[in-house]
């Protein structure tokens, strides 16, 4: 039996007052005729209290009413078995995400969540359908709906805790929002595969920290019948957080940014080298008020060491505190020019090779030319980094162009004429392109810029993405369609194409269909041609990748360098071990913060080195508050108020229901009242009883 409102049963401890009132109650006196007392001993007068029950049956009857009472007042109802199937149909619906970012490797949050994982599985009734996802960039779920119903509900939880017994909080950014997605429709669709159309929930147990992203869920349109309720974790831990990560420096200098969080008690901290290569060098401390950040020069770098971890003390919580710089090391290659300008007519594309691709502190660049007193050699000590064809190759060159480019090598072309199409047609292997000499009225403007592309990336920003300013004088018109995997990355205002990329085997071939000669455009003159140029040197083979920064999650790019190094390759990741590269080799992921080596088979000299550092976003450890998931569509369930009824509203309504049509409160009523009646006339006999007989009772 349940009662639809229980605590009217506490009118039940009134049956206390008629065990009171039989405990009180004194006999009356009533007259008793006796014969002379005179030759009766004197005696004092003994005073006694009647304190027994002498109605037992009596007592009980009366108690019985009052406690039928209070049970009428309850709502009496049985819960049949038909509302026992409908609560099966009805069963809840519900995911559990559990946050395994690099944040959570905070001091016992991960023993946090596993505890209150528990209390969240706890929850769920028998009928009760939960899938548990982890989360950290990714989500991944390890434990479906379907292995859930396969386990009896006394064991599920338990269940659930084996299978996260080896799970442990990686090195990855906090994807909330990709999480949220995935959980969200994954339960619209196991739910639906049975038929279920009642409210779905989605339990988030994670810190919650303020640098979780939900950026994906601002195009998401959210369920209407999902819920999300909110488990946070380690509200109890300081909420001083200081993190650290590399910063770009332009004059060479190693340079860091270090970021306080709000609310931080602590903004004094040092930062010094920690690699067991390194001499201990100088430390510097820094000074950072809470909810700001400072971008600072660091100690003195190491000498004679590839990488160097840059360290911040004074912290409460260590997991950010480190940071992986690779040591600067001069970068020396050579950019072949072939073409038979003139180097000292500025009038001409030789001219501006050197200022293009100026030496700095990170690059030693040398130029040379093909048909000139410096003959190129592909085998050159110095490697080869970029080749810039101006005019026609020969035959005899076009052999060595089109194998330099299909081994992993950049080659921009210059077509300056439309007869030089058909070198471009050679080295790419095809028969011939159409081509012409387009017809320009006045001049021509860049248009559709592909900013996607690695070198015209840096030009996205509207600050730097116009392009007006630049004019073409000439151009060569040629024909699209007849280039295959042709990508476009900017045509003119006329609709021809301006630059276009082919790739050839591992490398590619960039060609411009005008020149930066002052009779074809005032390219030399631009202030974006250096910043293009040297982006599309960024992108070829072999850059220092001695000074690469990468961020875990990040793919290490050691595709790139394979035309630097003979036999195979492999990778050393920061823990020791070693994986072999190959073709046959899929992508490979930084998962860890630390240096990845790339070297040689039999070689321990690194060809390549790799610094890989955390997410920025994961030192954001203040709370993310719920109107945040709420600004960008997300349906937050609440927490209940203090006072309000724990049972779920749907519950309430379908009691009621199933109280009305029983109405039992009816039948207990009618037992009162027969009762009562019977405990008057019960009562009364037992009065009429008590008085002698043949003697009227007396008024009480």
């Amino acid at each position: 039996m349940s009662f639809l409102t229980p605590l009217y049963l506490l009118g039940a401890l009134a049956i206390g007052l008629p065990i009171l009132a039989h405990l009180i109650r004194r006999t009356p006196p009533r007259r008793q005729e006796f014969s002379s007392v005179a030759f009766l001993t004197p005696a004092e007068p003994k005073v006694t209290r009647r304190s027994r029950i002498e109605n037992w049956p009596l007592l009980c009857l009366r108690a019985l009413v009052i406690v039928l009472l209070a049970a009428a007042f309850a709502r009496p109802f049985w819960r049949t078995p038909a509302a026992v199937v409908a609560a099966d149909e009805d069963a809840r619906w519900a995911a559990v995400l559990v946050d395994t970012s690099a944040s959570m490797r905070r001091d016992g949050l991960w023993d946090e969540a596993r505890e209150r994982l528990g209390e969240v599985l706890g929850e769920y009734g028998p009928f009760d359908h939960v899938g548990v996802f982890t989360f950290d960039s990714s989500p991944t779920l390890v434990w479906n709906w379907e292995a859930w119903s396969r386990q009896s509900p006394g064991q599920r939880a338990a269940s659930v805790a084996v299978a996260l017994e080896d799970v442990q909080p990686g090195w990855r950014e906090t994807n909330l929002g990709a999480a949220l997605i995935a959980a969200a429709e994954a339960l619209e669709n196991e739910s639906a595969q049975e038929s279920f159309a009642g409210p779905l929930e989605i339990v988030v147990v994670s810190d919650l920290q303020a640098g979780s992203r939900i950026d994906e869920l601002l195009g998401y349109a959210w369920p209407g019948q999902v819920t999300v309720r909110l488990a946070p974790l380690g509200r109890d831990l300081s909420p001083d957080n200081a993190g650290l990560q590399p910063a770009k420096a332009s004059d060479g200098a190693q340079r860091v940014r270090v970021t306080n969080a709000d609310d931080a008690d602590a903004q004094s901290f040092v930062l010094d080298w920690s690699d067991l290569q390194a001499e201990p060098a100088s430390a510097v401390e820094v000074a950072v008020p809470a909810g700001q950040s400072r971008i600072v020069r660091a100690p003195q770098t190491p000498e004679n060491v590839d990488g160097a971890v840059l360290m911040l003390r004074g912290d409460a919580h260590a997991f950010d505190n480190a940071c992986y710089v690779t040591v600067p090391q001069q970068d020396k290659f050579t950019v072949a020019y072939v073409g038979d300008d003139d180097p000292d007519d500025p009038a001409e594309h030789r001219f501006y090779v050197e200022p293009l691709f100026a030496d700095t502190e990170q690059r030693d660049v040398t130029v040379v030319d093909w048909n000139r007193e410096t003959a190129m050699s592909f085998a050159a000590e110095s490697p080869i980094r970029l080749v810039l064809l101006t005019g026609i190759p020969a035959e005899e060159q076009i052999g060595p162009l089109r194998d330099y480019v299909r081994t992993g090598g950049l080659l921009i072309d210059v077509l300056q004429s439309s007869d030089a199409v058909a070198g471009l047609a050679s080295l790419i292997g095809m028969d011939g392109i159409p081509a012409s000499e387009a017809e320009v009225d006045g001049f021509s403007l860049l248009t559709d810029i592909d900013f996607d592309h690695p070198a015209l990336a840096q030009f996205s920003d509207p600050k730097f993405s116009d392009f007006t300013t630049l004019h073409f004088w000439r151009h060569r018109r040629i024909e699209a369609g007849e280039i295959p995997a042709l990508r476009v990355l900017a045509r003119f205002d006329d609709g021809d194409v301006a630059i276009g990329e082919i790739p050839l085997g591992e490398g590619r071939v960039v060609f411009f269909t005008s020149g930066w000669n002052r009779a074809d455009s005032e390219l030399a003159v631009w202030s974006k041609f250096v910043p293009l140029m040297n982006g599309l040197l960024e992108t070829a083979r072999g850059l220092n990748f001695q000074q690469s920064q990468l961020t875990v999650g990040d793919e290490i790019p050691w595709r790139a360098i394979r035309g630097t190094a003979e036999g195979g390759l492999r990778l050393t990741r920061p823990d020791g071990s070693r994986v072999p590269l190959s073709d046959e080799t899929e992508s490979v992921t930084a998962e860890a913060p630390g240096f990845y080596t790339v070297s040689a088979e039999g070689d321990p000299a690194p060809v390549a080195r790799f610094a890989v550092n955390l997410p920025a976003s994961e030192s954001e450890t203040a709370p993310l508050s719920a109107d945040e998931l709420e600004s960008v569509g997300v349906a937050v369930n609440r927490p209940t108020p203090v006072g309000a009824e724990d049972q779920p509203t749907e519950q309430r309504l379908e009691d009621s229901e199933v109280e009305q049509q029983q109405s039992l409160w009816r039948w207990t009523l009618l037992a009162v009242v027969i009762l009562l009646l019977m405990e008057t006339a019960w009562s009364g006999w037992l009065t009429r009883r008590s008085v002698a007989p043949g003697e009227p009772a007396r008024a009480r």
